[in-house]
């Protein structure tokens, strides 16, 4: 088994044990690893969290090669929900890196 399929294996249990929306996000990004991100953009639609900066910033990094409009609306609306000054530098390098 290659590295991310075991790191998505246990995602996969962790949620059995310990279900939490942070666990659910961290899942999807080892499923893009494993898959795609065009799949894991289609397996993130079960995570409704439109108050959390992380869930935005994840959507971004999803899009990033996809939709870059998209990606960067993303990354703006995560911005907009970061409480931290150094997230918000970094997820604006994102956006800069994509233009």
């Amino acid at each position: 088994m290659a590295k991310w399929e075991h790191i998505l294996d246990l995602y996969d249990q962790l949620l059995q044990i310990e279900p939490s929306p942070m666990v659910a996000m961290n899942r999807i990004f080892a499923f893009a690893k494993v898959y795609s991100k065009k799949e894991a953009i289609k397996a993130s639609l079960d995570l409704e969290k439109k108050d959390d900066p992380y869930h935005f910033s994840l959507l971004g990094y999803l899009h990033a090669e996809i939709d870059t409009k998209k990606s960067i609306e993303y990354y703006h609306n995560a911005i907009g929900l970061a409480k931290s000054k150094k997230y918000k530098s970094i997820l604006q390098k994102k956006i800069e890196a994509l233009l």
